[in-house]
């Protein structure tokens, strides 16, 4: 099974945090994959994504 977070109800911030913690883990373990949950962003003030962008953009240095 792949592993996977659930962003949901994160700040941008801290969801950028907690992605790079958990796939530092699943490297750790010589993982290659993370599925990453971060659902369409409806419950934000302009009901846009906030965090796969955010979490796309740190991600890139993996």
């Amino acid at each position: 099974p792949i592993p996977t977070i659930d962003l949901h109800g994160l700040l941008t911030s801290e969801a950028v945090i907690k992605t790079e913690k958990a796939f530092k883990a699943v490297l750790g373990e010589g993982g290659k994959s993370l599925r990453v949950i971060v659902g369409k962003g409806l419950h934000s003030k302009q009901r846009k994504a906030k965090l796969k962008p955010a979490v796309e953009k740190a991600m890139i240095k993996y």
